[in-house]
């Protein structure tokens, strides 16, 4: 808080007409608490799932820079305008696509193309509609599940002007995680997700693995880059090349 010398100066300068000037407080805080540092990475995946829904306390989002963090668009611009935008870019696609989800407060949104085929196979369909709407709802992400051939199959979705494939891994070992990696090469970022049994160790070694294969065949630029999702709902990269 300013002193009461310093608020007499700004007030002086106020109905003088000069305007205040910027100040820079005796008081100002330069250096944040150890606690608070310490409670900024206790509670890092809570603050990013905040930030990313535009609900980031006013203690954070006016104090990103001591919090470590940028904060999101829709927690400092005008939410009623940003989201009148995204939901006019929802409600334009057509009969060909289906509106899954749309998240009020993130802006996020699924929606589905008709011809996108959601396996019932090993729960994979499943997955993917589960983590399509963590990614609306937890990330923000506006969602696209693409259209797929029957004799050809493509990227499941696009969101952040890229292609993105969804790998489910509850039940995967180390081998399978790599072929699936091996598979998700025909889009840009591949997204594991597991629900039950934590699979992040596997995943990081059939990552390691899968960079010395590619690379000894002078293959490393064909590789997606990685992301895992966990039942909390939140993208974490694991590996970029």
């Amino acid at each position: 808080m300013a002193t009461e010398e310093e608020i007499d100066g700004i007030v002086d300068r106020i109905l003088s007409g000069d305007g205040p000037e910027p100040l820079q407080s005796v008081n100002a805080v330069r250096v944040v608490p150890e606690n608070f540092k310490k409670w900024v990475a206790d509670n890092a995946d809570r603050i990013e799932r905040a930030n990313n829904r535009g609900i980031l306390p006013c203690f954070l989002k006016d104090n990103d820079t001591f919090a470590g963090i940028f904060a999101n668009k829709i927690n400092v611009a005008g939410r009623t305008e940003l989201l009148k935008e995204v939901i006019s870019k929802y409600n334009f696609y057509g009969v060909e696509w289906e509106k899954a989800y749309f998240d009020e407060i993130s802006g996020g949104f699924n929606v589905y193309h008709k011809e996108h085929n959601f396996s019932k196979k090993g729960g994979g369909g499943d997955a993917e509609k589960t983590v399509g709407e963590m990614l609306a709802k937890y990330n923000g992400k506006q969602v696209v599940f693409l259209p797929e051939s029957s004799y050809r199959k493509g990227p499941d979705l696009n969101f952040d002007n890229q292609t993105w494939d969804i790998k489910f891994i509850d039940n995967a070992n180390e081998e399978t995680i790599r072929n699936y990696i091996k598979d998700a090469r025909k889009a840009k970022n591949a997204i594991f997700y597991w629900n039950e049994n934590d699979k992040l160790e596997k995943l990081k070694k059939a990552v390691e693995r899968s960079v010395g294969y590619f690379k000894s065949k002078n293959a490393l630029e064909t590789m997606p880059d990685i992301y895992c999702m966990d039942k909390n709902g939140l993208l974490k990269l694991i590996w970029k090349k």
